[in-house]
């Protein structure tokens, strides 16, 4: 997970809302900080997960060490392991051929019909911290080209989504802030990022 969790987006998540990285937060703005870092759950399955591993803490609050150290690190694990059994059947269904390997660009394309479009720079993070991950050096020049094999696939397509999520909640903030969107109004339109 390091090569996800630098530590510029793990305080630019965590600051907010006139909050500081002394501020203590509470499990309501922890889950919007990990929803900011691209770690949001999507099923009630992962809520639940989410729930449970900040009740396991036995805090109700989180200063910044625990937050970085502890919650994102088992935040981004739990998640991981609770999408890997769809990412695997997506890989299984797109493997028509049985190739069992894919191009980062087949992958991207299989994402955007899924809703989730990946930036340049989203795309070159991905690639390189999911190549640092698994111990590989990118093999091309052109990141699209680089190849993921059946293994690797729910891990590659997992750091897709959190960065280009991550990047989706920075777009979003960034409106906030431009129309000046009162708290109702943001609780409104964050649920349908």
């Amino acid at each position: 997970s390091a090569p996800l969790a630098d530590r510029t987006a793990l305080e630019e998540a965590f600051v907010g809302d006139g909050r500081d990285l002394t501020s203590l937060l509470d499990h309501t703005s922890v889950k919007r900080c990990l929803a900011n870092l691209g770690l949001c759950p999507r099923t009630q399955a992962e809520r639940d997960e989410v729930k449970s591993i900040l009740e396991g803490f036995g805090r109700q609050t989180f200063d910044f060490p625990a937050f970085r150290e502890l919650v994102v690190p088992q935040a981004r694990a739990a998640l991981a392991e609770l999408r890997r059994p769809s990412l695997l059947e997506m890989f299984k269904d797109l493997d028509t051929q049985e190739t069992k390997e894919f191009e980062v660009d087949f992958i991207l394309e299989a994402l955007r019909k899924q809703g989730i479009v990946v930036s340049d720079p989203v795309l070159e993070h991905a690639v390189t911290a999911y190549l640092e991950m698994v111990g590989e050096e990118a093999k091309s020049d052109d990141l699209k080209a680089e190849k993921v094999d059946a293994a690797g696939f729910p891990c590659f397509v997992t750091v897709v989504q959190e960065l280009a999520r991550r990047e989706l909640a920075g777009r979003f903030r960034d409106i906030v802030e431009q129309l000046e969107l009162s708290e109702e109004e943001l609780e409104f339109w964050e649920p349908h990022l």
